[in-house]
């Protein structure tokens, strides 16, 4: 077996694939080689993203990936070190994969140490959060969002929800009634002036707009990825797998908030994701509109439900529940996240308080 080597993005693409596959299947929507070539490339706008491969034999068996990510931290810019795709192969065993998993783990830490990075971040499973905030490691549990719902329909005498979303309802420790209130809820203190409209972040018009709404915003909380037209526009815009809608609210060219949404499946049922979001707090009454909005138009389209993200007590926690969104127990999330944060360069510890958070900070969403 080798040692840990530097992961070279194109050289080194074709033995991940083959780690990821025999990982989490050769049919899963991350083996597909354009989104390693988007998610670790050069488009990037924090700068080519890395990472840490061992090899066995001539192929690769454990690998962490490094993304590159521009954030402010106390009203600066700094490069943050995101890790992800952390992969072992299977077939080792327990203890050697433990091993390895342990290896790899301290291997990306040394590299992004080396790389000037100001500190890490990961969103890890159960199996690499236990490893990752290890004593031996170090990484800090921070932040845990909340999953939060809401119907898109009324369940009135001539609606009945369908078996697919009760089921889905009892899984997620939601009642009915919950989310049928949600369902029903209506917007209060709509906008007074403005429109709501489609957002593309290469168009010069609605960069200047959503560049100008997070130079408003950005240092509101104490830490928080970036999310000007540049990061916009490479995380959604871009993204080789995936549609997203970036919609805004604007009062002629004063952008007042924007959300990001998309459709998957669940469960059988077809889903509004809202995966991102930037508010004027001095207008909370847009983002309002663009949530009732989107969901509105969601339900038109066949969206049986909407699910966000959200940490709690945030602007976008408050503007989901006042738009009728019920969060989930965290007990019966089925997929709970956790941030998990490492000092390298910047020795501060994060408070849950401090973090601008949305869904799309994770690659998965």
């Amino acid at each position: 077996m080798t040692g840990v080597e530097a992961f070279r993005p194109g050289a080194d693409d074709a033995a991940v694939l083959a780690l990821r596959a025999a990982v989490w299947g050769a049919d899963h929507p991350h083996a597909d080689p354009a989104f390693l070539g988007w998610l670790l490339g050069p488009d990037n706008p924090a700068g080519p993203g890395g990472g840490v491969i061992v090899r066995r034999g001539g192929r690769a068996v454990g690998f962490a990936g490094l993304c590159p990510r521009l954030a402010r931290l106390d009203g600066r810019d700094v490069r943050i070190a995101h890790g992800l795709e952390y992969m072992v192969d299977p077939a080792l065993g327990g203890g050697l994969a433990g091993r390895l998993a342990l290896r790899v783990a301290a291997g990306w830490a040394a590299a992004a140490r080396e790389q000037g990075f100001a500190f890490g971040i990961n969103y890890p499973n159960e199996n690499s959060r236990r490893i990752l905030t290890s004593a031996r490691l170090g990484w800090r549990p921070t932040l845990s969002p909340r999953l939060m719902a809401r119907a898109l329909s009324g369940f009135g005498a001539m609606e009945q929800p369908t078996g697919a979303l009760v089921r889905l309802a009892a899984r997620l420790g939601l009642s009915l009634a919950a989310l049928a209130q949600g369902g029903r809820a209506a917007l209060a203190g709509r906008p007074g002036a403005g429109a709501a409209l489609t957002l593309d972040p290469a168009a010069p018009r609605d960069a200047r707009m959503i560049d100008a709404l997070w130079r408003r915003v950005a240092d509101m909380r104490r830490v928080g990825l970036r999310r000007d037209a540049a990061a916009l526009g490479w995380r959604y815009a871009a993204h080789p797998l995936r549609r997203y809608a970036i919609l805004g609210w604007a009062v002629e060219d004063n952008l007042k908030a924007l959300i990001v949404t998309t459709e998957r499946a669940l469960h059988g049922l077809r889903c509004l994701m809202i995966v991102d979001a930037l508010i004027d707090p001095s207008a909370p009454e847009a983002v309002r509109a663009l949530i009732a909005g989107a969901a509105a138009g969601a339900a038109r389209g066949g969206c049986a439900l909407a699910l966000a993200e959200a940490a709690p007590g945030c602007d976008l926690a408050r503007a989901l529940a006042a738009a009728g969104f019920v969060a989930t127990p965290r007990r019966l999330d089925p997929k709970p996240f956790m941030l998990v944060t490492l000092p390298l360069g910047e020795a501060a510890a994060f408070a849950p308080a401090d973090w601008r958070f949305a869904w799309g900070d994770m690659d998965v969403a």
